[in-house]
């Protein structure tokens, strides 16, 4: 049986309960209406991100309590940017639920996001180390910028040099910050930070490249959202940058691309995308970064928590995940 990113985070369960009872303490206690919107926003998914954070605290055999607070922060930090991605974008669905913004209003959306934005600042800052907080607001600062690159730059084709700018900045930044700030709250070697850096960027590439992938190939069930919806936003990924670089020609991608987004354009154009090369290739792409992450892992500590370091980056490209 291929292993999950669940299965494979299992041996985490007490310390991701217990990262989850940290969350909801940012909604709880409030006025009616926080514990909604943010019970909502915070309560689903797979704590990849705290995870990570939690397995580099195990793998240097550091007390947990501190790290705890790391990964709560960490997925405070994700939330945030989700909220305001989907704002950005204009999507209605989240997790197969109806985004913040689709649900509540574009204004409490993008004060939801501040106010996690400023939530997880707060919670870094009570570790008492500068540097973290250093990198924190760096993660900030270069997944906002990564937003604003992608709408000011908004045409009808993106290259692929600007489509691994965009990913960089809003999914890979935060997956090799989280690992690189646990590593340095467990005092790991300079060297061994930079691995860990390097292993989550490289992680965080190939997430992103292949969440692209499900977008178009994906069952709903497993993602959670619409197959197209990042067509249907008007967002360009690298299955559709290599369609195009490689000859692809399709009226009804031509369309879509040019503003003419109907759900039957939409379905046409991933019916032709589907039955070119273009997917494979993206796989392929997604494959080498998954390689990249495994090999920056050499140098740190052989234990069962890198050996999951090591297991997360290769099922990556597995489509149930």
């Amino acid at each position: 049986m291929t292993e999950t990113i669940p299965s494979i985070l299992a041996p985490l369960k007490h310390d991701i309960t217990e990262v989850n009872r940290i969350l909801s303490g940012t909604y709880t206690g409030g006025t009616g209406y926080m514990e909604k919107i943010f019970r909502e926003v915070l309560g689903e998914g797979k704590r990849i991100r705290a995870g990570l954070v939690i397995l580099v605290a195990r793998m240097f055999k550091r007390p947990l309590k501190e790290f705890y607070g790391l990964a709560g922060a960490v997925e405070l930090l994700h939330a945030a940017s989700l909220i305001h991605d989907d704002v950005v974008d204009g999507s209605g669905i989240r997790r197969g639920y109806e985004s913040t913004h689709a649900k509540w209003s574009v204004e409490i959306a993008v004060l939801a996001g501040d106010f996690l934005f400023a939530e997880a600042v707060r919670m870094i800052a009570d570790l008492r180390k500068p540097q973290l907080l250093g990198m924190a607001t760096g993660a900030i600062s270069a997944i906002c910028a990564g937003e604003i690159e992608e709408l000011m730059g908004e045409h009808a084709f993106m290259s692929r040099d600007e489509y691994f700018r965009n990913i960089e900045a809003k999914t890979a930044t935060l997956f090799g910050t989280a690992v690189q700030m646990s590593g340095l709250l467990a005092r790991a070697e300079c060297q061994q930070i930079e691995r860990l850096k390097e292993f989550g960027y490289a992680f965080g590439i190939a997430f992103q490249i292949m969440d692209d992938v499900l977008d178009l190939v994906g069952d709903e069930r497993h993602t959670g959202k619409p197959v197209g919806s990042d067509l249907a936003s008007g967002v360009v990924t690298l299955p559709v940058i290599l369609y195009l670089e490689n000859g692809g020609a399709s009226s009804y991608l031509d369309a879509v691309l040019n503003g003419e987004r109907t759900p039957e354009h939409i379905r046409h154009a991933i019916d032709d995308i589907r039955s070119s090369c273009a997917i494979r290739a993206a796989i392929a792409e997604a494959r080498g970064y998954t390689n990249r992450a495994m090999e920056a892992l050499a140098g740190l500590p052989e234990c069962r928590e890198c050996q999951i370091l090591y297991n997360l980056a290769g099922c990556i490209i597995d489509p149930c995940n």
